[in-house]
């Protein structure tokens, strides 16, 4: 499936996603957290663009931008992994790639997928395990939130279009369970993180797949989709979908 253009985004936000190379912990010490985050910041002051959110993993990044332009996106993200890159290697004494592929770049639809994204970043270290609140780690823009600092300020709240008050109260409470939550509830969105995992070119990718049966039993489960849903989604026939379910 052809990638899609960098020029072809037409929303101002984007969600930035970069990974290391095969899922390798290139951020799992605190030095090497650091180091990406000033390498970033370093290079965002090269550009028009406004920092949403952020969080700094053991073995990918999250950021969110709202840009102008959606070239200085990628050179920025270029330019940031490629100093990071070469700081890794000789840092841990190797060569070659650092990064898998090029970083990823999801567009904000609207209002309600860019506020699920901020708290989605900020709540990735709690999924994970790694910390019981958003506000216990230190790689992220959350207690940025919560303290008013660092990428909080006047131009942040003029981007988002939002009071100190409404912000606080969107942002700050993660733990708020909505049921039509973007990143929980979307089913597009979860097929896309699907194909993304199992390192696919798309979902009509089936021969390999409908053997194992695991994209059925994934939207069946995860998605929540019946049968119908799945053969239109697949572009195969109920018949197919109920016939591969009976498979040992």
């Amino acid at each position: 499936m052809p990638r899609k253009s960098r020029c072809s985004i037409i929303s101002s936000f984007v969600h930035v996603m970069v990974q290391g190379i095969n899922k390798e912990s290139i951020f799992v010490e605190d030095k090497s957290k650091k180091k990406y985050l000033n390498f970033l910041f370093k290079n965002l002051k090269d550009y028009e663009i406004n920092t949403i959110a952020f969080c700094v993993m053991g073995n990918h990044t999250h950021c969110l931008f709202n840009f102008n332009n959606i070239v200085d996106v990628s050179n920025l993200m270029h330019n940031t992994n490629t100093a990071y890159a070469k700081w890794y290697n000789n840092e841990k004494g190797r060569v070659g790639y650092v990064f898998r592929d090029r970083f990823k770049i999801e567009e904000i639809k609207d209002l309600h997928h860019l506020y699920s994204c901020i708290k989605y970043i900020h709540n990735n270290p709690v999924k994970a395990g790694i910390v019981d609140a958003p506000g216990d780690y230190q790689y992220s823009s959350f207690m940025d939130y919560r303290k008013h600092c660092g990428i909080y300020n006047s131009k942040l709240l003029e981007v988002l279009g939002l009071s100190e008050t409404d912000l606080d109260k969107i942002v700050l409470n993660v733990q708020e369970n909505s049921s039509d939550d973007f990143y929980e509830c979307n089913s597009q969105y979860k097929i896309s993180r699907f194909i993304e995992e199992k390192g696919l070119d798309s979902i009509s990718n089936i021969r390999d797949l409908m053997s194992k049966k695991e994209i059925i039993n994934f939207l069946k489960d995860s998605c929540k989709m019946n049968n119908t849903e799945i053969s239109k989604v697949l572009n195969v026939s109920r018949r197919t979908v109920q016939r591969t379910l009976k498979l040992k």
